[in-house]
């Protein structure tokens, strides 16, 4: 059933609001999946199903979405897992639990970084890989990460088939062939070429219950992004869209990432520059635009699912 919205009057929003409604118009399925039931390879649906069967793993993570999604595709995986959130319970888990076959590392977590973990674990004769997860360039990261013990990376957003197959090099020598590699991402639409958003993932099925789950919640996003703006708390709404950009890129998101990150900057830029407001009222507004349309674009896939 695709949602009734309130009728603001006879606006150019009005309008929008109203033609969202209409059912029948093919330009709200043009991206579209078709009914799961349709696919015939289970190995294409998931090609992660139990890849991970018989590992420990243990995730440093202290970002809820990042946690989800760890979460989530590990348990598809097969993969026995621990999620800790400082740094500090990571170099005492990991120091005494002899059955954690690898470790992802987050680098920016509380209260003593990945880098100074992963440095203390080497120094006290920790042995297997630890793989860092950062969102920073790469070429930055890999010189001070070889000095600390650090076995390789996984930038931020995470393509799960890349860390499945990473997980798998370390652990049990296996590369990933041409035929199992991750299918380059398809292009998204730019923001405002349809009246609706959908994640560049929808016609992944293992990625719909955690999609779902995003959609469904970025409106309690939006509302604390609204009271972080009246209150003018610009610290906690740089916090606040610092998580939303991360989040919405993982999720497949990429335009909402990005107006995430020009609130963020704003909000930054707030406590100095009276001027950043405007840019703050603008970008909100338009987080709040992208919110109606990926939930429409979340219907479009569900109805076509039925």
């Amino acid at each position: 059933m695709r949602a009734s919205f309130p009728d603001p009057g006879p606006s150019l929003l009005g309008l929008l609001f109203r033609a969202l409604e209409i059912s029948d118009n093919p330009l709200f399925v043009r991206d579209s999946i078709g009914p799961l039931s349709k696919v015939d390879d289970p190995v294409k649906t998931n090609p992660i199903q139990g890849k991970l069967a018989g590992l420990s793993i243990m995730v440093v993570e202290d970002g809820v979405d990042n946690q989800r999604i760890f979460r989530h595709f590990l348990k598809m995986a097969g993969a026995e897992f621990v999620i800790v959130s400082d740094g500090p319970s990571a170099l005492e888990r990991a120091l005494h639990d002899e059955g954690i076959d690898l470790v992802l590392m987050d680098i920016q977590i509380p209260e003593m970084d990945g880098y100074e973990v992963t440095k203390r674990l080497r120094q006290s004769g920790f042995t297997r890989p630890i793989i860092a997860v950062t969102a920073h360039t790469l070429a930055t990261e890999r010189p001070l990460g070889a000095l600390v013990g650090i076995d390789d990376y996984i930038a931020k957003p995470i393509q799960i088939e890349k860390l499945i197959q990473c997980i798998l090099h370390h652990t049990r020598g296996e590369v990933g062939t041409d035929e199992n590699a991750p299918r380059p991402e398809t292009a998204v639409p730019a923001e405002d070429s349809f009246l609706l958003l959908q994640s560049k993932y929808h016609d992944k099925p293992m990625y719909r219950p955690i999609i779902i789950d995003f959609v469904n919640s970025f409106q309690q996003r939006l509302d604390a992004m609204q009271n972080l703006i009246k209150a003018m708390d610009w610290e906690q709404l740089s916090v606040a869209m610092h998580q939303i950009k991360g989040a919405a890129a993982t999720y497949g998101y990429p335009q909402v990432s990005e107006v995430a990150a020009q609130l963020e900057a704003a909000a930054k830029e707030a406590k100095a520059d009276a001027y950043a407001l405007q840019a703050i009222y603008q970008h909100a507004a338009r987080m709040h635009g992208m919110g109606i349309k990926m939930k429409v674009g979340l219907e479009a896939v569900e109805d076509r699912s039925l």
